[in-house]
């Protein structure tokens, strides 16, 4: 191990140095045409996951912000309106976003 003092939660945890070695390689962009070759085999394992053989899996990459964004727009009629009672940062995020769309927001 190095002199690294890694701030985890729970920790602080100190990775040993051939787990930081394979780590040290350039970022896929989530987006690029190239991540489908890495990221296809994940979503195949992931259906044992949910215990499916012929089922389709699909991720959403997003923060939770973009999680509620599209949660109130795919389910909610502006007509309805929206209301909730901010119980915390994410809370608080979706309500800055229906506010931001000019739903009325009770």
């Amino acid at each position: 191990m190095t002199d690294q003092n890694p701030v985890f939660i729970p920790g602080p945890t100190n990775i040993p140095d051939r787990v930081r070695r394979a780590m040290q390689v350039q970022t896929q962009d989530h987006r690029a045409p190239t991540f489908v070759d890495t990221f296809a085999p994940v979503l195949e394992d992931t259906k044992r996951v949910f215990e499916t053989s012929e089922g389709k899996v699909i991720t959403f990459p997003a923060s939770g912000t973009g999680g509620w964004e599209a949660a109130i727009t795919n389910t909610l009629a502006r007509a309805i309106g929206f209301s909730s009672r901010a119980t915390g940062c994410s809370a608080t995020a979706g309500l800055i976003y229906v506010r931001s769309t000019g739903w009325t927001c009770k």
